[in-house]
């Protein structure tokens, strides 16, 4: 009796997951159809030309004659400036000269929270030190979102007119690409704006710029933030946060633009947790696809590697100087730590082969969660896999973990990045051998490919 009451139970469940599958891959079909791409040439580098070229159609441009630079004696009291920079005389911030700053306003726009600050790094030796990677003239990107983190809150604070009662947290970094090489030897221009709004969730566009051998502005990388605004004594959902208008703007259609691709943004947050989380049962052909390598690989072979076997790890005590006007740890912070133990993961699995000696580049950062705050004095888990290997590119995997106890842990941040390896020396592909390798591998893989097809179809179908 309890037998045939649990195979009816299982067969019900197996049902339900194979409708739920249907579902899903009908509303994707319908909504995202996938494009007829030779699975070959689904590169970054050839993919991201024409999603370059359409972010700058809609990015908002400023006229030089709106571009107010902001006074030294306002710009010493900005947050950015005193957290990063208040050694540096050459670090000019600046803001639209056509602002509006009435707190009564039921509405905001994005040039009365436009900002800009510009980093010397040709004339400030220092400051270009603090940025610069070890290793080559390229910029740190894991010290660079710290700060990004910054200006995104900032600019959260001004679209809300600084209220008091409200308070900006990070929830999600959705993706940041990466269209150039970031020359540390070239003053680095930073730009944010918010793009989209509903309810307490403000969407945040950063742009980063450089000069060309020409003279000329070029964006050399982009990042989009996801903030929530929290009522300051209830810590709910923040009631005022004024609403999004286009009215005043000098290109009113590149703003609705904007406007639009954040609203189509939150359906791919919510579609794409649900992909890519294995929220549904693997599909067939990943079932096949994992058996297959457990049958190739049940002995490791000198070219490849276990994914457990690309653990790194380090602990670290957060400390009240991390803090955010919350008291919680800012989420750049958690970035930064992130973003350098994944380097590390990267580097050390590509040079597994006759120590090769390669330095692996960031080519895309797949979106940073939130899950749950961390506070000053918890003890934090950095846990970084190489979890998928495709070509010459390499996607890791880092969790951030509270640690409750010696055998407790809560999960409260994850993140993706995909380093693309410059050189032709090979190195060791990563296989799944237990059940839970086999999860992580797919959700890896199911990130990577929609991250190329979302680049492909977002630059070729707008």
């Amino acid at each position: 009796m309890i037998k045939r009451l649990f195979t009816k139970q299982l067969w019900r469940f197996c049902t339900a997951s194979q409708r739920a599958s249907k579902i899903i891959h009908t509303t994707d079909h319908n909504q995202h159809p996938e494009p007829q791409v030779d699975e070959s040439k689904l590169l970054f580098k050839q993919k991201l030309q024409p999603y370059l070229n359409y972010h700058q159609s809609i990015s908002f441009n400023i006229s030089s004659y709106n571009e107010e630079l902001i006074p030294l004696k306002q710009q010493q009291q900005d947050r950015i400036y005193l957290a990063f920079f208040r050694k540096f005389q050459g670090v000019k911030t600046y803001q639209h000269s056509k602002r509006q700053s009435d707190p009564t306003q039921k509405t905001n726009n994005p040039r009365s929270c436009w900002y800009q600050i510009q980093l010397p790094f040709e004339s400030e030796t220092e400051l270009r030190t603090r940025f610069q990677r070890h290793y080559s003239d390229s910029i740190r990107v894991s010290k660079l979102l710290e700060v990004l983190d910054h200006i995104a809150t900032k600019i959260g604070y001004s679209y809300c007119y600084n209220d008091p009662g409200a308070i900006i947290t990070t929830s999600y970094v959705d993706h940041m690409n990466f269209f150039n090489k970031m020359n540390s030897f070239k003053d680095l221009y930073i730009c944010g704006y918010p793009t989209y709004q509903k309810g307490p969730e403000i969407e945040v566009q950063i742009d980063l710029k450089q000069k060309d051998d020409n003279g000329q502005l070029q964006l050399v990388s982009c990042a989009s933030f996801l903030l929530q605004v929290k009522d300051k004594l209830t810590n709910q959902p923040y009631e005022k946060t004024p609403e999004f208008s286009i009215e005043g703007e000098e290109s009113p259609d590149r703003c609705q633009n904007r406007f639009n691709v954040g609203k189509e943004n939150t359906h791919k947050r919510q579609y794409g947790n649900l992909r890519a989380n294995l929220t549904i049962p693997p599909e067939k052909d990943e079932i096949d696809e994992v058996h297959q390598l457990f049958m190739k690989n049940r002995n490791i072979t000198s070219d490849s590697i276990q994914i457990d076997a690309t653990l790194e790890q380090k602990i670290l005590l957060m400390q009240s100087q991390e803090r955010n006007l919350n008291g919680q740890i800012y989420g750049g912070h958690l970035m930064k730590e992130s973003i350098d133990l994944s380097w590390i993961s990267a580097y050390n699995h590509v040079n597994t082969v006759q120590h090769n000696h390669i330095n692996p580049e960031i080519s895309y950062i797949d979106d940073f969660q939130f899950l749950s705050p961390v506070e000053v004095s918890n003890i934090i888990n950095f846990e970084s896999k190489v979890v998928y290997t495709y070509k010459n590119y390499v996607m890791v995997r880092v969790q951030c973990q509270k640690l409750e106890s010696i055998s407790q842990q809560s999960l409260t941040n994850q993140m993706y990045i995909i380093y693309r390896i410059d050189d032709d020396k090979p190195f060791k592909q990563v296989i799944p051998i237990t059940y839970n390798e086999c999860l992580t591998y797919l959700e890896a893989k199911r990130r990577f490919h929609a991250i190329l097809t979302d680049v492909y179809v977002q630059a070729t179908s707008n």
